[in-house]
């Protein structure tokens, strides 16, 4: 933490809010790589918060000075357009396939899902990545799935309608592995090869697949990564289903504020839709039925 060499031996409750904006500007000229960003020192403000209030409590100080917070940082995220997402499509499926020779089909068709998962219900990579087949259910003829937010606050998400195809491959395949019994409820939906755990990063099956269908890793605003996912799925909601911007940040676990920050120049009048607002599909007599 670099307000501690800052303020040294300083006792606490002679710090002030001058001493506060000294250090903002000490640690925007200190740093061990790369410059730090306002997103960055808002979280760095956060902490030493934290102390403080810890210190009021104790009775170490009377008040908490007054610690200005910077202005977050502005930049659009990255996605992908829709001539490269059709291109992931077609070009995704022949790499799970040649993942076969060199034996990582599994891990491939996976995270292939979990790409899908992601980009159809805007969620976190870490709130999907811990998710278990017992957090799903069935609302409306969508799929609803609770999770974990950033703050570990629970909401849940719904699927894109037909989406929930890619949860059912998923169970399909542990069915199989499993020799015909149903997984556990309480058994993550992206176990590991162990039986143990979630796998706890894609990062290296993502940038093969990238590679392998030819899109570039860097886009006008960024490196693409797999939170690109979750700004496609933003994207395309607000661009193409016209989707609430309160429903939207609720179906996200983020703040309407945060929606308009980064997705302001996507908003028009005409938003007023419904995430999932679509008359559900009609499930056959002969189609096997899921419990989500």
């Amino acid at each position: 933490m670099y307000a501690v060499p800052f303020f040294g031996n300083k006792r606490i409750d002679n710090i002030k809010t001058s001493d506060f904006m000294d250090c903002l500007e000490y640690r925007r000229t200190h740093f061990k790589k790369n410059l730090p960003k306002n997103d960055t020192l808002i979280r760095e403000r956060s902490t030493l918060l934290g102390v403080f209030k810890y210190a009021k409590n104790k009775g170490y100080l009377v008040e908490i000075p007054n610690f200005p917070k910077p202005q977050g940082d502005d930049a659009k995220r990255d996605t992908w357009t829709e001539n490269e997402y059709k291109k992931i499509n077609v070009g995704m499926r022949k790499w799970v396939a040649s993942g076969k020779s060199v034996g990582a089909w599994r891990e491939r068709y996976i995270f292939q899902q979990y790409f899908y998962i992601l980009t159809n219900t805007g969620m976190r990579i870490g709130e999907a990545r811990n998710i278990t087949w017992g957090d799903l259910k069935r609302v409306k003829d969508l799929s609803v799935v609770t999770v974990f937010g950033k703050t570990k606050k629970m909401r849940d998400a719904v699927f894109t309608q037909g989406s929930e195809r890619y949860l059912r491959n998923l169970y399909d395949l542990r069915v199989k592995e499993l020799k015909g019994e149903n997984p556990r409820n309480d058994e993550f939906i992206f176990l590991s090869r162990r039986g143990k755990g979630s796998i706890q990063s894609f990062k290296t099956a993502f940038n093969s697949m990238i590679k392998f269908v030819g899109i570039p890793k860097k886009g006008i605003n960024g490196d693409r990564t797999l939170y690109s996912c979750r700004h496609y799925y933003a994207t395309n909601q607000i661009q193409k289903q016209n989707a609430n911007v309160f429903i939207l940040s609720t179906q996200m676990g983020t703040s309407v504020e945060m929606i308009t920050k980064y997705y302001g120049h996507l908003i028009t009048e005409e938003i007023a839709g419904h995430i999932g607002g679509r008359e559900g599909r009609h499930i056959t007599a002969t189609e096997k039925v899921y419990p989500f």
